[in-house]
């Protein structure tokens, strides 16, 4: 079942796209923003190149997968080997994403275990670009085995697995999972849907004006405009790249909240909310209710 924390909350979503862009950092950059958000049980991992970070606050856990670097992720896309395998909530899923978080699952499981030993914490977990990729499928095994997580936020995520496992994933998660793009972010639109894939969760948008938006009529035009390989969306899409960068993410959400007038969040509370939350002064969602 999913917990009762199961709605989009963006001061969250802010929080965990500081989260998912902290583990590109060095150690010692995310030592200091651990000790600016007074964490004192972390631990960064890093195994045959799958990176990311666990830690552990007064009542919720996070964990964080690193994404591609910036400068090569125009290779990764045309390079990715898109092959589909069995994986888990009776699905295919993408042989190297699924590899790659194979890599780790172990030491970021057990580190989780530990934290959850010690104190019942919410799991909170996040990634941009391949790390949201990674994400959704720990998420996937952690669901599958029947362990508790309180939400899923990834930031320009590729697709992850087949229409199964996309049905399961939903039928399990949904309401707990919010797939967060950024305009004309080129790798949320791969792998390719003709190639079997499909994406996961409730899809949320930054349109030209920066608004966070779940009507998705713009994007809708905007993908008429393109179709083929990969190769011939990346000749097409000029701003692709260059909205996909976590940066990017991250100034977005500092540019929602400064004209909302919201405050900064700092860390999670009890509840797995931002602290630092300020009164909603309007709507900011819009409530259709369709996926991409």
């Amino acid at each position: 079942m999913v917990n009762g924390l199961a709605r989009f909350d963006v001061q969250r979503a802010y929080f965990l796209a500081k989260a998912a862009a902290l583990v590109y950092m060095d150690r010692e950059a995310v030592e200091r923003r651990m000790d600016e958000w007074a964490i004192r049980n972390f631990n960064c991992f890093d195994v045959d190149g799958t990176q990311g970070l666990v830690f552990a606050g007064q009542d919720s856990i996070v964990v964080s997968f690193r994404g591609t670097e910036r400068g090569s992720v125009e290779d990764w896309i045309a390079n990715a080997d898109c092959d589909l395998i069995d994986g888990p909530l009776n699905g295919q899923v993408h042989r190297g994403f699924y590899e790659a978080l194979s890599n780790v699952w172990r030491l970021v499981d057990r580190q989780v275990g530990s934290f959850r030993d010690a104190k019942t914490r919410y799991l909170w977990v996040t990634g941009h670009s391949l790390g949201a990729a990674l994400a959704t499928l720990a998420v996937a095994r952690w669901r599958e085995r029947g362990d508790a997580v309180a939400g899923l936020y990834t930031f320009g995520q590729p697709r992850v697995g087949n229409e199964s496992f996309s049905l399961n994933f939903d039928f399990d998660f949904k309401p707990a999972t919010f797939r967060v793009v950024n305009r004309y972010d080129i790798v949320t639109r791969v792998p390719p849907r003709y190639l079997g894939y499909r994406h996961v969760g409730t899809f949320k948008y930054f349109n030209d004006a920066g608004e966070l938006v779940e009507d998705i009529r713009w994007w809708r035009a905007f993908l008429k405009q393109w179709y083929g390989s990969v190769e011939r969306i990346l000749d097409w899409c000029a701003h692709g790249v260059q909205d996909h960068g976590i940066a990017t993410y991250e100034r977005r959400f500092d540019d929602l909240f400064r004209r909302m007038g919201w405050a900064i969040p700092a860390t999670l509370d009890s509840n797995g909310a931002a602290i630092g939350r300020s009164q909603v002064r309007r709507r900011l969602i819009d409530p259709r209710r369709r996926a991409a």
